[in-house]
């Protein structure tokens, strides 16, 4: 019966005791279970976790190129360090503006990169240095303005990168610019002399690999022929544009008739004059300027000289584009002749060519005061002529 079986089974101290005891150890042996498994699998689980909250979302990058050509080669190059070794982002063409820093915008509206640029060799390079990119297939929106509105022009003081995230096509978009790396980059001595550091040479190594549009380079090919070919010409960049005319007062300033009187009258300009005459030709020059109408007049008074500008073939450029071709053409010289008054065109123009057969125009500083020194002009070869930046100098700036 019911009573008879439960005092059949009832268990007595002894076992009682052992079945606590028994009790007891199960309980520590599952406990220390558990926390072995803890150990094993909660990294794994945390891990996972973690992992999802600290990685970076995919960023997708379309960025503005402002300023004049070199600035916009810089920030290629900029973008090209930034992005390379990353697996987080994708890299889209630029955009183009031609807006510097104390200068106003040349050009209504931003252009497309493979205006400017080769846009194929530029992508097979972005696959050789293993950047994820979107280049002839990238959606035609992102050469549009959405990602210019909120990114100021000339951003030439702040030497942070400045950065606009946007939802676009839902896609997380950054867009920015770069301060100008001559700013960090290129060295100015005590002596006035420019001192090119490590990274502004890897620069001037990179700009060769952006090569111009096929447009361009079908417009630099028609000016040669007049030109008589690689290396039968001088190049010479006169920065005599109205806008430098106004800067630091006109300090910087030197006109086309003074520029071409000292060019004209040095020795090794003569020398090459006297040989194209010598063979019953005129010594062509290609002008490169901003301000082309006074700078041939100026070339015009010169006899067994004939004098060219981009106008020649330029139709339908804007500015930067007119500049590509004025910079082809400049490397592509026999002789090279630039202003060491601040531009980086012109600076770059000498370096590009590792100074060979590069003359300089500049200013000399008769007092040492500022910001109203008085001046003069100077010229000779590019070694000899002092570098005078007319950014700060005069403490004057003008836009």
């Amino acid at each position: 019966t019911k009573g008879s079986f439960q005092s059949r089974h009832r268990l007595s101290d002894s076992e009682m005791g052992l079945l606590l005891l028994l009790s007891a150890f199960l309980r520590v042996v599952s406990s220390e279970w558990q926390h072995h498994e803890s150990a094993v699998l909660a990294p794994v689980r945390i891990h996972n976790a973690s992992s999802t909250a600290e990685k970076k979302e995919h960023a997708h990058i379309v960025e503005n190129l402002d300023g004049g050509l070199l600035e916009v080669m810089q920030r290629v190059y900029m973008l090209v360090n930034r992005t390379r070794g990353t697996t987080d982002s994708t890299v889209y063409l630029p955009n183009v503006y031609s807006a510097p820093c104390y200068f106003s915008n040349m050009d209504p509206h931003p252009i497309k990169f493979g205006e400017l640029f080769d846009e194929k060799a530029f992508c097979e390079y972005l696959e050789g240095e293993g950047i994820t990119h979107k280049c002839l297939d990238a959606p035609q929106e992102f050469a549009a303005k959405p990602f210019r509105a909120a990114v100021p022009a000339g951003n030439c003081e702040d030497m942070k990168m400045l950065t606009v995230q946007t939802n676009y096509m839902g896609l997380k978009v950054t867009t920015g610019q770069e301060p100008y790396i001559n700013k960090k980059f290129l060295h100015i001595d005590h002596k006035d002399t420019e001192i090119p550091t490590p990274e502004w040479k890897d620069f001037l190594k990179f700009s060769n690999i952006l090569k111009p549009s096929l447009d361009i380079e079908e417009r630099v090919q028609q000016l040669l022929q007049k030109l008589g070919g690689s290396g039968k010409y001088v190049a010479i960049h006169m920065r005599t544009e109205d806008d430098w005319k106004e800067h630091a007062n006109g300090k910087c300033w030197s006109s086309p008739e003074a520029i071409v009187k000292m060019v004209t009258t040095h020795s090794e300009f003569q020398r090459l004059q006297a040989e194209a005459n010598g063979q019953g030709r005129s010594l062509k020059v290609f002008v490169a300027t901003g301000d082309k109408a006074p700078a041939l007049a100026a070339w015009k008074s010169v006899d067994g000289v004939e004098a060219y500008t981009s106008d020649e073939v330029s139709s339908g450029l804007f500015w930067n584009p007119r500049a590509m071709l004025d910079w082809e053409l400049i490397k592509r010289a026999r002789m090279y002749i630039g202003s060491k008054t601040g531009s980086t065109f012109s600076l770059v123009g000498a370096q590009i060519r590792d100074y060979k057969e590069s003359f300089a125009y500049g200013k000399e500083k008769l007092e040492h005061h500022v910001p109203d020194p008085k001046v003069r002009d100077i010229y000779g070869k590019w070694e000899d002529v002092k570098y005078l930046s007319c950014y700060g100098t005069f403490d004057v700036h003008t836009r």
